[in-house]
């Protein structure tokens, strides 16, 4: 495990580099990686601050801190065979849903126009 500055991102896509950013103005190093490779990622660096760069999944594993920043269906593949001892793991995976949340669980849920009033997953009211 690397120092406790590192904070490595499995996933380089848009919810990665926010992460990344993220991290980047807290005074963090970030180390992004994907599946492709880290010779893959040097666009994506260019257009991050000082202090980001790009490594391997394994690498960026070895941090102090992990986010799990990949598609739901991709998660499995994404740290399979990986060695975790100790690290704090931030799982940013969502489940993609292939329809709007209004239509699981009602209109008033997704557009919840007073925030006095809080939708739970089993439609009761509270607020």
């Amino acid at each position: 495990m690397s120092d406790g500055r590192l904070v490595g991102i499995i996933g380089a896509g848009r919810l990665g580099q926010a992460m990344a950013s993220t991290a980047l103005r807290a005074g963090r190093h970030v180390m992004l990686a994907n599946s492709r490779g880290p010779d893959t990622l040097d666009s994506v660096i260019a257009s991050l601050p000082d202090g980001a760069s790009a490594g391997t999944v394994e690498h960026a594993a070895g941090a102090r801190v992990v986010v799990l920043a990949v598609p739901w269906p991709r998660l499995r593949d994404a740290v399979q065979g990986l060695t975790w001892s100790g690290q704090i793991v931030l799982d940013a995976t969502n489940v993609a849903l292939p329809r709007p949340l209004a239509f699981f669980f009602g209109r008033q849920f997704a557009t919840a126009g007073d925030p006095a009033r809080v939708q739970t997953w089993n439609g009761a009211q509270t607020g």
